[in-house]
């Protein structure tokens, strides 16, 4: 009898602890959850602050090295213009800074014997309307060469942006964070493209959609 009740008293033991071991592994749950909310609301604060900061820069790809013959903004602030269009500068854009970016591997081009990629030109501008105005005449122009060289501007991004980019791919959208559905005269917002692919097999029998990628601006939305 007295065994029984030993045996019972140690049961009634590890029944305790197993229920306290269950609560300390549902509160731990329950802050590993809170604690990835606020880490990814943290590494959202910082993205924002992150393409905030990067709003008045633009990069430029393909002039060739040494063109600009010593002071990069000043050369930058007179040929802009050139390049682009002077119909759509009433005065030169004013340049904060202008440098080149350190040079990516070129072992594939020395390997083939070929000609290094110039390095590419990191852009800032005192004003953000000046900034538009460059991008906005690069988008006009179906094509920008310098001396038989062509040249590209790109909106300067995280590398955050970059791998959401190249998430789209496939939808052929250019600068997104976020994907827009118009169905049913509801707008619909899809963060990744797993997302949407689920969303038009659950309708793929319906009417086509209208569908509009949304370029955010450093996603303040």
């Amino acid at each position: 009898m007295k065994a029984l009740e030993s045996f019972s008293e140690r049961l009634g033991g590890a029944e305790s602890r197993i229920s306290s071991a269950e609560d300390q592994l549902n509160n731990l749950a329950n802050v590993s959850a809170t604690t990835q909310r606020k880490m990814l609301a943290l590494a959202r604060s910082v993205e924002t602050m992150e393409n905030r900061q990067r709003r008045l820069n633009v990069r430029l790809v393909g002039l060739p090295e040494n063109t600009e013959r010593g002071n990069l903004v000043s050369f930058l602030s007179m040929w802009l213009p050139d390049l682009l269009g002077k119909e759509n500068f009433l005065t030169p854009p004013s340049i904060d800074q202008a440098f080149r970016l350190p040079k990516a591997a070129t072992a594939k081009a020395n390997k083939l014997n070929l000609k290094p990629f110039p390095r590419a030109i990191l852009v800032k501008f005192c004003w953000l309307t000046d900034r538009d105005r460059v991008m906005k005449a690069a988008r006009k122009k179906k094509s920008l060469k310098f001396e038989e060289n062509r040249v590209k501007l790109f909106p300067d991004i995280s590398a955050e942006i970059q791998q959401q980019r190249r998430m789209f791919d496939g939808f052929g959208l250019q600068f997104p964070a976020k994907m827009r559905i118009y169905h049913k005269g509801k707008m619909l917002t899809f963060l990744t493209p797993s997302d949407v692919e689920i969303f038009i097999h659950e309708i793929e029998t319906e009417r086509p959609l209208y569908v509009r990628a949304v370029s955010l601006r450093y996603l303040e939305n």
